[in-house]
């Protein structure tokens, strides 16, 4: 079963304010890799939507890891065949701020 990404406006917003971080921060290959990556994990996760661990916190959401600096937070919804897409974390952050935007 495949299933299809959906984000939510607080995962385009994180995702677009990491763009702008990686752009402002780093190069523009940087930004391209992020999102290369980013469509890989996507890719992965239509085909094999339970490949990541559920959140030791947040049972209802699973992470996937990005890269060392990033992480994914996302839903399955078996009944939609959709992965949804709810947050971009950067992992330096202190993850108990994390419960404010997984609620």
């Amino acid at each position: 079963m495949v299933y299809k990404p959906v984000f939510t406006k607080t995962a385009q917003k994180s995702y677009f304010e990491h763009l702008e971080f990686l752009k402002q921060s780093y190069s523009e290959q940087a930004v391209a890799l992020f999102v290369e990556n980013v469509f890989k994990i996507l890719d992965h996760l239509s085909k094999h939507s339970a490949m990541f661990p559920e959140s030791s916190n947040f049972k209802k959401y699973r992470r996937a890891l990005i890269n060392r600096y990033t992480s994914m937070f996302y839903s399955i919804s078996v009944i939609h065949h959709e992965l949804v897409i709810h947050l971009f974390w950067n992992n330096k952050w202190n993850p108990k701020y994390l419960e404010y935007f997984l609620v």
